[in-house]
């Protein structure tokens, strides 16, 4: 077995990164937060509920901006504990005039928050 001078080394092995004895790690090149506008029937203990929570926890831990807009709900303090923003709209109606107004209240909460993705779970928020 040859010995560790003997052995290529990480640039000739292909191994771009620098792990050797006193090197330094750099992070990864730092990103602008974005901001994502969830949109979720309500927010009691459903799955897609439990999901946009979930969504929520990994978004604000990485430095991004969740809006969160639902039917109010027993996870509402946690949404907000998490750090994310709550927007009450009725999202569980089927009424075809209460969609168009919070089609057109989504669109106005997107750009007054400067919302970069909007991310519709369940199916009458989608």
């Amino acid at each position: 077995m040859p010995s560790l001078e003997d052995r290529p080394s990480g640039a000739a092995r292909g191994d771009t990164s620098d792990s050797g004895p006193g090197s330094k790690t750099s992070a990864p090149p730092a990103r602008d937060p974005i901001s994502i506008l969830i949109v979720v029937p309500a927010l009691d203990a459903g799955a897609a509920d439990v999901g946009a929570l979930g969504l929520v926890r990994i978004l604000t831990a990485a430095g991004h901006r969740a809006i969160v807009a639902s039917q109010a709900g027993r996870l509402v303090a946690d949404v907000t504990a998490s750090g994310g923003e709550f927007v009450a709209l009725d999202f569980a109606s089927n009424n075809p005039l209460r969609m168009l107004r919070n089609t057109a209240a989504l669109s106005r909460i997107a750009r007054e928050r400067n919302c970069d993705a909007i991310h519709a779970l369940g199916r009458s928020a989608a």
